[in-house]
């Protein structure tokens, strides 16, 4: 996770970068710093990307922030998880990271569902192409699936999710 160092510009010591990339929280003073630049995302469905991140918790590693340590400690249900106001900036994660910049300001949005066609269409957008390796490596073979009932009560929770995901699916050019 990179934060923005109050208010400056990301710093990099590497020559000729032309990407930054990971889980970066956005600022709202990017555009202004970086002019040229172009904003891409990828988004994921609200309630995979939540029940992902769940599960992803429990299989945390060495490198455990704070939060997942006590998420560790205290071994809340799925539904504990969204509900907690100490794990929204997880759950919320579209507002967390995307929502501090207008919608409008993003070149690209990409959706993980779709990986192979949208990365095409990025592709197209930069004027480059990549070579991405194959299959998808981003996956819990753990996590077990989610009864339907479940999936509903945790959308209606992610309301203020869901209206993010589906303002940036339509600058993403998305229906």
């Amino acid at each position: 996770m990179h934060i923005w160092n109050n208010g400056l510009p990301y710093k990099c010591n590497k020559p000729l970068v032309q990407a930054v990339y990971g889980h970066i929280t956005t600022h709202p003073n990017w555009l202004e710093y970086y002019p040229k630049a172009k904003l891409i995302t990828w988004v994921r469905e609200p309630v995979e990307r939540v029940i992902s991140a769940y599960y992803h918790w429990q299989k945390a590693g060495e490198n455990q922030s704070e939060r997942q340590k006590a998420f560790l400690s205290k071994q809340p249900s799925l539904l504990e998880f969204v509900e907690n106001k100490e794990y929204q900036a997880t759950v919320n994660a579209y507002e967390t990271y995307l929502g501090r910049i207008d919608i409008n300001n993003y070149g690209f949005v990409g959706r993980t569902e779709h990986f192979e066609q949208d990365l095409k269409k990025l592709e197209s957008y930069l004027g480059k192409r990549f070579s991405p390796k194959t299959g998808n490596k981003n996956v819990n073979a753990k996590k077990p699936e989610i009864p339907f009932p479940a999936k509903e009560e945790i959308k209606l929770l992610l309301k203020s999710e869901y209206d993010l995901y589906h303002e940036l699916l339509k600058v993403g050019g998305h229906k």
